[in-house]
């Protein structure tokens, strides 16, 4: 049924921003503009004037309603509110002479944002709860349990080749490089959303690379060091591990493998933390980004 539609998914914020919130702020003011004419159109009572407009949608083209439902959806309403939706799309595309078009089969990315530049890293990163003891998937309610989330992260060319080296002894990826990663990744989104850390919560920490081998013109780099967050609120401590492989003739990475394990406490607005303040321990993983082709199955090398 889904391929029926063009699925997509955005930021609730962005598409429909309070008036308060600037247009520098926005990726792209267009972008907000189809689902206003759909709220315009949809019947009263589906959006309750809550701050957010999360939810399942099915819309035309135009910005037509079909059908919606608003705030988390179960599978079960989800797939009702598809069916509505194409059973609405239906009638609508009868009466006004649609034609349906088979929907394009073109790459469909696994993580937002424009492609790495050339020579660039883009790395794509999951977070998780860490067991708890015997308790291997730790929280009260089954879906804490099953909770983890995505995130992903672009290095410039020249940030990229600061995890370079040949010397066989351990060289500092440059301060900056590391409270990139850290402010931006090493937070406690598990269950919900959680702000990048605010500048100057990076209270210690040091990232160090060394070549470990080379082969004609591969280098694998062993990674090392620790992280220190703390700001109002909410605090992670955590060490890290990893092992990258670059090819010093294409000028890319071939293998990048980043883990981050520690100790985090306190909440943050969204992130459901509330009555699980920890200390309780935390992983958040990086691996290479590699572009997939949705569509046709493929991968990347």
């Amino acid at each position: 049924m889904a391929t029926r539609f063009v699925c997509a998914a955005d930021e609730a914020f962005f598409l429909d921003p309070p008036r308060h919130f600037q247009d520098d702020w926005l990726p792209n003011r267009e972008s907000t503009l189809l689902f206003r004419k759909f709220k315009g159109k949809a019947p009263a009572g589906l959006f309750p004037g809550s701050p957010t407009v999360q939810g399942v949608y099915c819309m035309t083209a135009e910005g037509d309603f079909l059908s919606g439902y608003f705030a988390a959806a179960p599978r079960d309403r989800a797939r009702r509110v598809i069916e509505e939706g194409w059973a609405r799309w239906s009638r609508v595309a009868e009466e006004r002479g649609y034609r349906s078009r088979p929907v394009p089969k073109v790459p469909i990315d696994s993580v937002p944002g424009q492609p790495a530049p050339a020579g660039g890293l883009k790395l794509e990163v999951v977070v998780r709860d860490l067991p708890r003891g015997e308790e291997t998937h730790p929280g009260s309610e089954e879906w804490h349990r099953r909770a983890f989330n995505l995130n992903w992260i672009d290095f410039t060319a020249s940030e990229a080749r600061s995890f370079v080296t040949t010397e066989r002894s351990q060289r500092q990826v440059p301060a900056g490089v590391l409270e990139k990663l850290a402010t931006k990744t090493l937070k406690d989104s598990v269950r919900g959303q959680c702000g990048d850390w605010k500048k100057g919560a990076l209270k210690e920490g040091e990232l160090e690379t060394e070549c470990i081998d080379k082969e004609g013109e591969r280098l694998t780099m062993r990674l090392t060091g620790f992280a220190r967050l703390e700001q109002r609120g909410r605090a992670y401590d955590c060490r890290l591990h990893g092992k990258a492989v670059y090819d010093q003739r294409q000028g890319r990475f071939l293998r990048f493998e980043l883990v981050a394990a520690g100790q985090r406490s306190g909440s943050d607005e969204f992130n459901f933390r509330a009555k699980d303040l920890g200390p309780a321990p935390m992983g958040v993983a990086y691996i290479l980004h590699q572009a997939t082709d949705r569509a046709e199955g493929k991968g990347s090398e």
